[in-house]
């Protein structure tokens, strides 16, 4: 029988393994992709931006099976935009995309890191 500590340790082991291969989420203060950035964790948190990237956003490069959300409010409750995926927006300008001048804390994860657990539990 499989002890539960050793269950425990195995899915922590596998995700820590699939967040150690999974590239960040790279935010840009000016289109299209240039300017001031930031590196967001694809490790299921909220981010709350800097002062300098706050409510400044203009554009966002996602790699692959990452995908991130973004709020109006400090603690990701307030969605803003949700499900952005690879290969994400340079240009937040574009009418279909509201963000510009309204994000300030932003959550991404690995999408796949979500299935890899559902599947082992």
């Amino acid at each position: 029988m499989i002890s539960h500590k050793f269950l425990i340790f195995t899915i922590l082991s596998c995700a820590a393994h699939s967040l150690a291969d999974t590239k960040p989420a790279i935010l840009f203060s000016q289109e299209p992709c240039k300017g001031k950035t930031l590196e967001v964790q694809p490790d299921d948190q909220c981010v709350l931006l800097p002062i300098g990237l706050k409510k400044n956003i203009n554009g966002a490069e996602l790699p692959t099976d990452v995908v991130c959300d973004f709020y109006t409010d400090e603690k990701c409750q307030e969605p803003l935009y949700i499900g952005m995926e690879d290969p994400g927006t340079c240009s937040f300008s574009d009418p279909d995309v509201d963000i510009a001048n309204k994000t300030v804390s932003v959550h991404c994860y690995d999408s796949n890191a979500i299935y890899d657990q559902r599947e082992s539990l």
